[in-house]
């Protein structure tokens, strides 16, 4: 039970990094487009620190808040469920 916990926390933490990794790719990629279309410096370039931050920020959520609850917050339909969104 143990091996299945870990993959999906692995999963989870997977998630969160390819997040800003494929924003970085996406605007390196664009910024290539502009300069040199024939270059691979700027979109590998803004993987990779697309990839640090999102290490950084996946490490960040696991160190303080948990991926599931992370995760299970952002799925949360309060409204559905007929719990209030107000904190009074």
């Amino acid at each position: 039970m143990k091996l299945v916990a870990l993959f999906v926390q692995a999963c989870l933490w997977f998630g969160i990094v390819l997040s800003p990794s494929l924003l970085g790719l996406l605007s390196g990629g664009l910024f290539s487009m502009q300069q040199s279309p024939s270059s691979l410096t700027a979109p590998l370039l803004g993987l990779a620190m697309g990839a640090l931050l999102g290490i950084i920020w996946a490490e960040y959520i696991r160190k303080v808040h948990g991926l599931s609850q992370f995760f299970g917050r952002l799925v949360a339909t309060p409204d559905i469920d007929g719990r209030s969104t107000d904190k009074l």
